[in-house]
């Protein structure tokens, strides 16, 4: 069976950590590389159905970046803005618009359009992001290829949105190694998550961390997008992701 890990997020409210904007990308980082986290057989990778829609990443700087009908592969690639029928708690704000990148990351005030490793945050600092992989994806490849999906999924119901990053390649020469994770948000009420919290983040196959582009060979070492130190429950952490 499938190994899968979960992160689960209380809302977000907290003025304390107002310093740090993409905290929620990082803590994923974080449980992963200290153990912190629930492993095994759980039940929050939520299989695809007929129910998800393919993202419309569509919005990019270059040609690339701009997938067409029906699949939109592209490079570095987001979605117009996609208006929720709810608000999402992110510290302390409610929001209703949200903006979806083929990179492995929601943003919630504007978009961010591309991947640059090797800065200590994210570009884009009047933005807000969760991010369960912010890394180097690129889905322009065969549909089927080695028998997976590599596309970007999401699903909205009244209360919650579901984002699948679904086999998604690196940016390379010759991928054949995926990763498959998963985003939830919801409006702090809706059951498919346990009560007080309202972001998950589940990964199912993690078989990549850095791509070619970035320096990167067969999916690991390069140029990282950030090198993280702190502290965690007496547990020192050291992240390069």
């Amino acid at each position: 069976m499938v190994k899968k890990y979960k992160f689960l997020f209380w809302q977000i409210f907290d003025k304390s950590f107002s310093s740090g904007i993409y905290l929620p990308a990082l803590i994923g980082f974080i449980l992963f590389a200290t153990g912190l986290y629930s492993q095994g057989t759980c039940e929050c990778y939520i299989p695809l159905d007929s129910t998800y829609s393919i993202a419309e990443l569509t919005e990019g700087y270059a040609l690339k970046d701009q997938g067409v009908a029906p699949d939109y592969r592209n490079d570095d690639g987001v979605t117009k803005p996609i208006k929720l029928p709810f608000e999402f708690c992110f510290y302390g704000r409610n929001y209703d618009t949200v903006f979806i990148s083929n990179n492995g990351n929601l943003t919630v005030v504007k978009p961010i359009f591309n991947y640059v490793p090797g800065t200590g945050n994210p570009p884009g600092k009047d933005t807000a992001m969760l991010a369960p992989f912010y890394s180097n994806v690129d889905t322009r490849i065969p549909p089927n290829h080695f028998g997976r999906n590599a596309l970007v999924y999401y699903k909205i119901t009244p209360t919650h949105m579901i984002v699948k990053w679904d086999d998604v390649p690196y940016e390379s020469f010759d991928c054949d190694v995926w990763d498959s994770y998963q985003l939830i948000i919801t409006d702090g009420n809706d059951p498919i998550l346990p009560a007080g919290t309202n972001v998950s983040f589940c990964y199912k196959e993690m078989g990549w961390a850095t791509s070619d582009a970035s320096g990167g060979f067969g999916g690991f070492g390069g140029t990282a997008i950030m090198e993280f130190r702190g502290w965690i429950r007496n547990h020192l952490f050291l992240i390069h992701v």
